[in-house]
């Protein structure tokens, strides 16, 4: 699962190109603080919090230029959408004071998002492309479940585990992971491969015979869900404020 740092950067990044936001520098005079600021010179590590949120912004960052991450509002206010109650937010058995200060916090979160250009791209992504944890696009990650629910749509999760390097004995190998690895890495030897799934290489053999077999076969892709249907789902379940509704509408 994304957090909300690393996936917030990779929308920046994919629409940089058609963003009006691309060549913006600065956009208001306060100096970004040390911990949001963003910049090509600076690794997105050194400046961010390292916290189940800041998985999500990391990896588009690396294909921004200048100060464009510090465009974002919510990188402007990364302590707010970091705070532990946005990342886990209280049950009902919790504390009155924390349940208000939760209601606070996400009614904040809320009008910064409806402010964001990228909001309309931000939620498609969370929704349809990545599970995304914590508070993006105004949206809690139960509204973004309830709205894949409508849309009848899943989300694979994604193993960082393996992508990392790390394994984990006796633990089943997943016949996806696997070919993921191996189109990802075509040129690397079966050997390597089984030894980064912590399989052995008759294991690695069977998966890729068996991948051959199924891409003989005819298959059926389920088409991804519009701008249009994702917006019309948060729309009925969300009920999105007035500044929302304006974006969406622009």
């Amino acid at each position: 699962m994304h957090s909300f740092l690393a996936f917030t950067s990779a929308v920046v990044a994919g629409t940089m190109e058609s963003s009006p936001l691309r060549g913006l520098t600065k956009i208001h005079n306060r100096k970004p603080s040390p911990r949001t600021e963003l910049t090509s010179r600076s690794p997105p590590s050194d400046r961010l919090t390292a916290t189940p949120m800041t998985k999500h912004l990391v990896r588009l960052t690396a294909h921004t230029e200048g100060d464009i991450m510090s465009a974002t509002p919510c990188s402007q206010q990364a302590d707010l959408f970091q705070h532990p109650l946005m990342e886990e937010p209280p049950t009902s058995s919790a504390r009155p004071d924390a349940r208000r200060e939760h209601t606070m916090l996400q009614r904040r979160a809320t009008n910064v998002c409806a402010s964001c250009p990228l909001l309309v791209e931000c939620l498609y992504e969370a929704v349809v492309k990545h599970d995304v944890s914590g508070f993006v696009a105004g949206t809690t990650q139960r509204q973004r479940n309830q709205i894949r629910a409508r849309l009848g749509w899943k989300v694979a999760p994604e193993d960082f585990d393996t992508l990392a390097g790390v394994t984990t004995p006796n633990r089943q190998i997943d016949h996806a992971e696997v070919v993921r690895l191996r189109n990802a890495n075509p040129t690397e030897s079966l050997e390597t491969l089984a030894h980064r799934l912590g399989c052995s290489l008759s294991t690695v053999k069977r998966h890729l015979r068996k991948a051959r077999a199924e891409a003989k076969k005819p298959t059926l892709t389920k088409v991804a869900p519009t701008r249009e249907d994702v917006m019309k789902a948060y729309a009925e379940i969300c009920t999105p404020t007035r500044p929302a509704r304006q974006v969406f509408a622009a």
